[in-house]
């Protein structure tokens, strides 16, 4: 077990202008298909990250180192917090879900995945406070237990390189039609298809975003019943900063 109450980034507020920012992306994503007058529409199948890629980048740049890893044709975001050396991952429920659910093989193959949840070696085995960047072993140390061990420890490199990391966090999201379903942030253990060390749902922090509506949002998907009065005023007001900074961006 972990030995401290971890976190999704550093505030409430970090989490409640994350949140926005995907469901920002997922309504331009969506009106964007639609403004497309074309019989076909193949490039976008499957496709509504980039906008919610580019909005997350755009609003957490100014905090976060954050770069694209790419991978069989598809690039996914990491945001990286040199202070406590957190690394997040923002990927679809889907992609999750099938390696988590996907049988374990023999192949040489190793998802970007699993060394993420590599990384949290330390974590899961060790609990104590968290403290350095996990120790890739050699070729010819004795403490590689597998041949496919190996090969994970290989792809850590491939995917982590040198970035010093204490902690990887992998956020997941879903939508429908332009709509935030739910949001999830996972700390995952060393075997990714354990249960994961730590979760959070941070979907109560979801607000329908509408490019016509001068307003927060048209709704709140879940109610705000577990927060003091306090604590909301602080999630009302962060949206509405957030909002207004961007309707003063587009006014430019």
């Amino acid at each position: 077990m972990i030995p401290l109450t971890p976190n999704t980034f550093r505030s409430l507020e970090e989490k409640v202008k994350f949140v926005e920012s995907l469901s920002i992306g997922a309504k331009l994503n969506y009106e964007k298909k639609n403004a497309d007058n074309g019989i076909t529409k193949n490039k976008y199948r499957n496709g509504t990250s980039d906008e919610v890629n580019q909005v997350v980048y755009d609003n957490f740049k100014d905090t976060y180192l954050i770069d694209v890893y790419t991978e069989n044709g598809f690039d996914h975001i990491r945001m990286y917090n040199k202070e406590d050396k957190n690394l997040y991952v923002l990927i679809r429920e889907g992609t999750y879900k099938e390696q988590i659910e996907s049988k374990e093989d023999e192949s040489l193959a190793v998802h970007y995945l699993k060394a993420y949840a590599y990384m949290n070696w330390h974590v899961s085995k060790v609990p104590i406070k968290l403290t350095g960047q996990l120790m890739l072993f050699g070729e010819d140390n004795n403490e590689i237990g597998t041949h496919k061990e190996h090969l994970v420890q290989q792809k850590v490199r491939e995917v982590i390189g040198n970035v010093d990391v204490e902690l990887v966090h992998i956020i997941t999201y879903d939508v429908s039609r332009g709509d935030l379903l739910f949001v999830k942030s996972r700390i995952p253990s060393s075997e990714l298809r354990h249960m994961p060390i730590y979760e959070e749902d941070m979907s109560e922090f979801i607000v329908t975003y509408n490019n016509q509506d001068e307003t927060v949002g048209s709704s709140v998907k879940v109610e705000h019943t577990e927060l003091s009065d306090e604590m909301q005023k602080q999630i009302i007001t962060g949206l509405l900063k957030l909002k207004g900074k961007e309707k003063d961006n587009s006014d430019k």
